[in-house]
């Protein structure tokens, strides 16, 4: 795998280099935004207040991503050396900072509106579920969070390894088959997105598709870092990650907002 969509000479522009990773992002984003879209026609909401969220679920996920990796994963590396917080295209961004960070924001643009939480959290659940599927691409491309080597845990190598020569692992592992992690994650955000859409179709109180996928994500996350070896994301009692640690009290917090809305049954 290679970090650059595109690096090297064009007619006409000259020296020209896309990164892998902001190509996906790119992509993630216009997909997304196309899913908010038709699900706010759906739910009846107005369409362009949505959009403008959609900028700000934007900028807060990519902003509470980086804050994420600060905190949990690298702090004494920031506290050496403060610049390399701009510096983005180095890598550096957790998706749980991004998901909390983003809820926060959504909140307060929410509360501004007056407009519903949970109906808003629905139009936004496709969406989220269809940008982690490509955003998780540039992820695969960029090398960063990579897995285990496919031998792992059969000690019999695996067919659909990735093997990385550059980009973000470390040296030991370039050139070594690995678990493509990140493509299990894009693989479970297709599912999810698949799976929201079906329960948006039969949707029967608001924050249904939300709590749906959140249980589902943190479920599927959590089994995924069984596979995955960045070990700068942050490990806890020699097996436990952050991403996991973060995961129980949201399957926990899920269950119970689905119980209690089931017996509300609040409008969709």
């Amino acid at each position: 795998m290679k970090p650059w969509v595109l690096d090297g000479d064009l007619p006409l522009v000259g020296a020209l280099a896309v990164p892998g990773y902001y190509f996906w992002l790119c992509i993630a984003f216009i997909m997304a935004t196309n899913v908010v879209a038709q699900e706010s026609r759906r739910s009846g909401l107005p369409v362009r207040r949505m959009l403008d969220l959609g900028l700000i679920v934007l900028v807060a996920s990519l902003v509470g991503a980086r804050l994420g990796h600060i905190l949990f994963e690298n702090p004494a590396a920031y506290l050496a050396d403060p610049a390399k917080l701009l510096r983005i295209w180095e890598g550096g961004f957790v998706y749980y900072g991004g998901m909390l960070f983003c809820w926060a924001c959504m909140a307060v643009y929410i509360r501004w509106r007056g407009l519903r939480f949970l109906q808003v959290m629905d139009v936004f659940t496709p969406a989220t579920a269809l940008g982690l599927c490509f955003g998780r691409m540039g992820c695969l491309s960029a090398g960063c969070c990579y897995g285990r080597p496919v031998d792992f845990p059969l000690g019999t190598p695996l067919p659909w390894g990735v093997t990385y020569f550059s980009g973000q692992v470390p040296r030991a592992l370039e050139g070594v088959p690995l678990h493509p992690t990140q493509l299990y994650l894009s693989m479970l955000g297709l599912g999810l997105f698949l799976w929201v859409r079906h329960v948006r179709d039969r949707q029967t109180y608001a924050g249904q598709a939300f709590f749906h996928m959140l249980v589902l994500y943190s479920i599927g996350r959590s089994l995924v870092e069984l596979f995955r070896f960045d070990l700068a994301r942050g490990v806890y009692l020699g097996w436990i990650s952050t991403s996991q640690l973060v995961s129980i009290p949201l399957v926990v917090a899920a269950l119970i907002g689905m119980w209690v809305l089931r017996r509300r049954r609040g409008p969709a």
